[in-house]
């Protein structure tokens, strides 16, 4: 891999990484005003996609199968997330739900991880 890819690695991966926290603020907050946590999260949803654009090109020509699956469900998680925050408005959240966005950040981070060879670790 190209050493400039692994910047948008680390991007990438930071990115993530403050999703996570996002969104996990957002859902345990005690009351349900989270439009600043709204906010951030769909900026940060706009540098993961095209920063995962430019890290997508060389994981395709090492494994397409995978890179489809992973695209497939960090969009998936997007729309997750999407469906909690929309959950904590209306004071609908659950703890199942919560649970099911949390599992759902941990397989498409496992996901990324195997695409990108372990990389920027390794």
């Amino acid at each position: 891999m190209k050493e400039g890819i692994d910047m948008y690695l680390w991007i990438h991966l930071i990115a993530a990484v403050l999703l996570l926290l996002v969104v996990m603020f957002a859902l345990t907050k005690k009351d349900n005003h989270i439009t600043p946590y709204v906010i951030t999260a769909r900026i940060l949803y706009v540098v993961m996609i095209l920063d995962g654009l430019k890290i997508l090109i060389p994981a395709i020509s090492r494994n397409i199968p995978l890179s489809i699956v992973k695209v497939v469900f960090a969009i998936g998680l997007i729309g997750i997330i999407e469906m909690m925050f929309a959950s904590k408005m209306k004071n609908q959240l659950n703890s199942k739900k919560v649970w099911l966005t949390l599992g759902s950040f941990v397989v498409v981070f496992i996901l990324g991880f195997m695409l990108a060879q372990g990389r920027p670790f390794i």
